[in-house]
């Protein structure tokens, strides 16, 4: 990712303006990387101030793939901190920028989640399910929507 996904200038300045990046080598410095649970490379994790973890990838992503993980783990603790309305915002977002992404499914699921959270409406969860049904049949998390239906 070193090569390709961080240089990228929508990486960099999205990381800039939302989170505070730190590395670790895992041949350099294993504590750390044993302090953080990682067992492969990259592992990255997204943490509030009081040192939560939020969300967690491991692999390599491309800069796109990147950015859509990084936004639906900023999502995800607005969830975590059940700020639902800004919740569903930031999964819409995610949705709409990176629909073909492996992110987007699990964001949607979310974002249906969300809206059933801050409204108690169960009819959220069944319109999230039909969506999820019809762009993304084949997904894991249109599987675990179908009780929704």
């Amino acid at each position: 990712m070193g090569a390709v996904t961080y240089p990228n200038q929508e990486v960099i300045n999205f990381m800039n303006a939302n989170f505070i990046p730190l590395k670790f080598d895992s041949t350099r410095d294993q504590k750390r990387f044993n302090e953080f649970n990682a067992q492969w490379t990259p592992t990255i994790i997204i943490y509030d101030q009081d040192r939560k973890e939020h969300y967690r990838t491991t692999g390599y992503l491309s800069a796109e793939a990147f950015l859509s993980e990084m936004r639906l783990g900023l999502a995800r603790m607005e969830y975590d901190l059940k700020r639902y309305n800004e919740a569903v915002k930031a999964y819409k977002n995610v949705v709409q920028a990176y629909p073909r992404t492996a992110a987007a499914a699990e964001a949607l699921y979310f974002s249906g989640v969300c809206n059933y959270m801050a409204t108690h409406d169960p009819s959220h969860l069944k319109e999230t399910f039909t969506a999820l049904n019809e762009k993304y049949p084949g997904s894991d998390w249109t599987r675990k929507a179908e009780v929704w239906s």
